[in-house]
């Protein structure tokens, strides 16, 4: 129902904000959710995955917002091997009914699912993806850098961070 690029999948309380928001925007839950464990990548060193976030996390961003409306604006077509109905799936989804399908949806008050939000603490979506931490030290870094707006310049301002970071560290 979502597609987030986020500082982890490994924190409860992010996937459940992002969750939630969606309950939010549909005004309702699913009445089955399946969820898989997740995993953690421990590979790279904190400050180089605050950098990526804080370099491509906005730019990811983008792209899967088109790429989410581009799918639920794309028809489908009927598959032989397939039962489902064929048309667009912002219109299956919103209006099943007329395609022999059923809403699962559970409807849900404003009132709970901001209760939900107030007495659940999820975690606030963080700028660019990344800690607090790491925005103040890119600002002292590179104090009048500009946000990319494409991969090329996302690459090199992530390359203009490692090098300062390493004449720091080293």
């Amino acid at each position: 129902m979502w597609l987030e690029v986020g500082p982890s999948n490994n924190s409860p309380k992010i996937v459940s904000r992002y969750f939630l928001e969606t309950i939010q925007q549909l005004g309702g839950c699913p009445n089955i959710c399946r969820c898989d464990l997740g995993t953690e990548n421990k590979e790279l060193e904190e400050i180089q995955i605050d950098c990526l976030r804080y370099c491509f996390m906005d730019l990811l961003q983008e792209e899967l917002h088109r790429i989410v409306i581009q799918w639920n604006k794309h028809r489908i077509q009927v598959k032989k091997q397939c039962c489902s109905p064929k048309g667009n799936p912002d219109v299956l989804f919103f209006t099943p009914e007329p395609y022999g399908a059923r809403d699962f949806k559970v409807n849900c008050s404003a009132d709970d699912i901001r209760n939900c939000f107030e007495n659940f603490g999820f975690a606030e979506r963080p700028i660019h993806g990344c800690s607090t931490d790491f925005l103040e030290l890119a600002n002292l870094i590179l104090p009048n850098h500009q946000r990319p707006s494409n991969v090329n310049e996302a690459c090199n301002l992530y390359a203009q961070f490692i090098t300062m970071f390493n004449q720091y560290d080293g």
